[in-house]
């Protein structure tokens, strides 16, 4: 994800350098200079490249996680329609493990389908910027093979929370409700986690 974060910096600096016009008017001078403050979005992924060295420095191999992550986790990437269909069928059929549904697989579904309307609902009232990091980090977190964590992951795409604030400033009557139910949820989830039972 941090990886990803290039996408959306560079999208802010092509909308407020506007490189294509400069082009255009051939100022390929100020190009050049517009140029040199794209290079620290080039920083972005030297976290990750680091992590990836001492992977090959001690297990000799960059990618090794991915391997953990598959065999341990079960864990890798695919399209996030995929992974939406399998969290469907485990809860709309005969399913024994009736506490993975409750602690998982509902609150898993409920979260990615809220997340896409955020989305939708946000994409002409926020940046460009926010709106193409949103589109990425979905796409990339709810694509989860095995979707343990999907609330977890989802809850970390933060321009979501401004535009729900924006959301009930404008709809003055919803927020009410919306604390009632976050705090009856807030209460159900510390019940869950007090008394021992699995929770995501």
């Amino acid at each position: 994800v941090g990886v990803l974060m290039i996408i959306p910096a560079v999208v802010e600096w092509v909308q407020h350098e506007q490189p294509i016009k400069l082009i255009k008017d051939k100022n390929f001078r100020q190009l050049r200079s517009q140029f040199l403050k794209i290079l620290p979005i080039l920083l972005m992924p030297i976290g990750t490249l680091i992590y990836l060295y001492i992977n090959y420095r001690t297990a000799g191999d960059a990618f090794i996680f991915l391997t953990y992550q598959k065999e341990h986790w079960y864990q890798g990437i695919q399209f996030f329609g995929k992974t939406i269909a399998m969290i469907s069928s485990r809860i709309f059929t005969a399913n024994p493990h009736w506490n993975l549904n409750a602690c998982i697989f509902i609150p898993g579904l409920f979260i990615t389908i809220l997340s896409a309307i955020i989305m939708l609902y946000g994409a002409r009232r926020t940046r460009s910027m926010y709106t193409v990091f949103m589109l990425i980090y979905f796409a990339y977190n709810a694509g989860a093979t095995w979707p343990l964590s999907i609330c977890r992951y989802l809850s970390c795409a933060f321009p979501m929370f401004w535009i729900m604030a924006e959301f009930t400033d404008e709809h003055k009557w919803l927020e009410m409700p919306l604390t009632a139910i976050m705090a009856i949820g807030f209460g159900i989830y510390l019940t869950g986690y007090l008394t021992l039972h699995q929770i995501m």
